[in-house]
């Protein structure tokens, strides 16, 4: 594990009291290291961050990295713990602990503990992970950058929470919605940026951008990509984000209050979810048609693109739209 201590652990949340017993979160550590953390990092920049852990060898950029990912770690260990860590299993069943003047927190605040866990959990993540993109050349790091996880971690066109939220900022940086959304950002980029682009030059910028070499001029062409992706993914996203498969039945996401002490919410209506998705739409074509006319302007520049002249004037709800409004 990349965590030994209760004071390692209060260093990132300093709510935890000093004595607690380290062995009560242990497991919690580990799924969230084994489930969260290690998925995105690669299994071998992880092991490496362990043996140098161990052994007291972490220093420089390897030492800010390996900090951003403890930061992370505690957070989503606590999240992860949080549905669980108050109860206790005997031969008689579930009971919870009640002691001398403390008592269970309530349901409410259980509840923004967790929303907070998870948010900050994430967050923390996503520093990590920008900074081993902003110092992937590092010799440290080179076991993540051969990674099969490198690969598909920039495998998209908008590859981390902070450049989703520049073009759709209500997301207000939610990693959890950017990670949701992947799916649908890959959909976006293949019902409106690749027609755009042409296959040839698509994949040619794709592997740029997981490989890191794209020119200036690339990198401005990625930027004015990233504009209309973002809503459109958002208007993808729509119809699925709010539905669970549980191995047995689709349900849709709904936490309502039973009583007074717990903090409810619930779906937006479909007339609403609707409005939002037809506003991403609009604005997400409008932005493609920009997009087209930049490139054909800018044609030049990219040896690989074959401009089109011809006239774009498709509306939402017409067959050239991939969503019809009723």
């Amino acid at each position: 594990m990349l965590l030994k201590t209760t004071a390692e652990i209060k260093k990132y949340f300093s709510s935890i009291d000093t004595d607690y017993n380290f062995k009560s979160i242990q497991s919690f550590i580990l799924d969230a290291e084994t489930d969260l953390v290690i998925p995105e990092i690669s299994q071998e920049l992880y092991d490496s961050l362990r043996i140098k852990y161990t052994n007291n060898e972490l220093a420089g950029k390897t030492l800010q990295l390996f900090e951003y990912l403890q930061k992370a770690i505690v957070h989503l260990a606590l999240y992860n713990m949080s549905d669980s860590g108050s109860f206790r299993i005997s031969d008689s069943g579930f009971y919870v602990s009640v002691t001398g003047d403390t008592r269970p927190v309530s349901d409410k605040k259980m509840v923004a503990f967790r929303n907070g866990r998870y948010e900050a959990g994430y967050k923390a993540l996503d520093q990590a992970l920008a900074y081993l993109e902003k110092n992937i050349n590092e010799p440290d790091f080179l076991a993540y950058k051969d990674s099969d996880v490198k690969e598909s971690a920039a495998h998209y066109f908008i590859t981390n929470s902070k450049d989703f939220t520049k073009w759709f900022s209500p997301l207000a940086n939610s990693s959890t919605t950017y990670r949701a959304a992947l799916s649908s950002i890959g959909m976006a980029e293949s019902n409106y940026i690749l027609p755009v682009l042409g296959e040839g030059f698509f994949e040619d910028l794709k592997t740029k951008t997981q490989e890191g070499t794209l020119s200036a001029d690339e990198k401005n062409l990625v930027t004015k990509i990233q504009k209309p992706l973002a809503s459109l993914s958002i208007a993808e996203a729509i119809p699925i984000l709010n539905f669970n498969y549980d191995g047995k039945t689709l349900s849709v996401n709904y936490r309502a209050a039973n009583n007074d002490n717990i903090e409810a919410s619930m779906s937006m209506s479909d007339e609403r979810l609707s409005m939002l998705m037809n506003q991403c739409l609009i604005n997400g074509e409008l932005e493609v048609k920009r997009l087209k006319k930049w490139l054909n302007t800018n044609a030049g520049k990219f040896s690989l693109y074959t401009a089109d002249t011809a006239s774009d004037d498709t509306d939402i709800n017409s067959a050239g739209s991939h969503i019809y409004f009723v």
